[in-house]
């Protein structure tokens, strides 16, 4: 949806400097107040397709920051406040409920990937490998470092005031950080 916008946007720009090229070689006064016309026309065009690329921009912005957020708050509700502790045995019964409520995360960023860009999509790229090694090993480790990206993106994608983790690109993932979420991601693919 986007490289459609950008698409036409950049068809409006060749255009308006079409247009412009073409009036500047031309030596009628007729055709180029025609042509200072059309540019006039092109220009307000532009300028309506720039709005609605911005308010593509800010809805897209807004529908990746409300998904972030909620599986923010999935998270916490899984990891938070000491939490996270019931999972630590791999046989723990509390698994059976965390991975479903997992999935439809893992779903719901799935969908929103596309939409997100530079460190936030590698970010979030990285939730989805680490929460689905989470759940198809019952591994803690991975469960602690899916929470602590999510809450990094969220934090840092929608300007919370909160302390971070380091656990995404976001917020400067530190290199402990990143060997260690690299180690789960590779003990996971043997």
């Amino acid at each position: 949806m986007m490289k459609k916008v950008i698409s036409v946007f950049m068809i409006v720009v060749i255009l308006i400097i079409g247009t412009f090229l073409f009036s500047k070689g031309e030596g009628n006064t007729e055709e180029a107040d025609l042509n200072e016309t059309l540019i006039e026309e092109e220009q307000r065009e532009f300028g309506v397709v720039e709005e609605e690329l911005n308010e593509v921009t800010d809805s897209i912005y807004s529908e990746v920051s409300k998904i972030v957020n909620g599986v923010h708050d999935v998270l916490n509700k899984i990891t938070g406040f000491d939490s996270h502790e019931r999972y630590i045995d791999p046989d723990s019964e509390f698994w059976d409920s965390a991975v479903s409520r997992m999935e439809t995360q893992i779903r719901a960023i799935e969908r929103t990937i596309e939409f997100a860009e530079g460190d936030v999509k590698a970010d979030l790229e990285d939730f989805v490998k680490i929460t689905k090694i989470a759940i198809a090993n019952h591994d803690h480790q991975a469960l602690i470092y899916s929470h602590r990206i999510i809450h990094d993106v969220d934090t840092m994608y929608n300007g919370l005031n909160k302390k971070v983790f380091n656990a995404a690109r976001l917020s400067n993932r530190n290199e402990e950080t990143s060997t260690i979420i690299q180690s789960i991601i590779d003990e996971a693919s043997l």
